[in-house]
């Protein structure tokens, strides 16, 4: 499960994020993953409350933003919402496509509290 590696590496993002702007606790994390970036949110929701135990995340909420599928047809030059059941082009119906969007796999924002707090 690659989830769980994803969950450690977002935690040393934000653990690192914190510690550059002086938060003392991290109440929300904010993150984007687009439909194809291959991640299981629910895995990584589960990963997530496994690995943050004792960590500036710890009582931190995960908040999922999905971007929308943006595809580009090299055949027709057209950009087009996909479709996950046909991810042809609705113009021409090619399917030779390049992804513009849904690959995404982003640390957004991090919510906390600094240490003057």
């Amino acid at each position: 499960m690659h989830e769980t590696s994803i969950a450690r590496n977002v935690i040393c993002i934000v653990e690192e994020a914190a510690q550059k702007n002086d938060l003392a606790c991290v109440s929300k994390v904010i993150l984007e993953i687009g439909p194809f970036s291959g991640v299981e949110i629910g895995a990584l929701e589960f990963a997530f409350s496994a690995l943050k135990h004792g960590t500036i995340l710890q009582d931190a909420t995960i908040e999922y933003l999905t971007p929308p599928l943006t595809l580009f047809c090299k055949e027709c030059e057209n950009e087009y919402l996909g479709d996950f059941d046909d991810l042809r082009c609705p113009a021409c119906m090619g399917t030779h496509f390049e992804v513009i969007h849904g690959r995404e796999l982003i640390v957004k924002s991090i919510i906390g509290a600094s240490n003057d707090q």
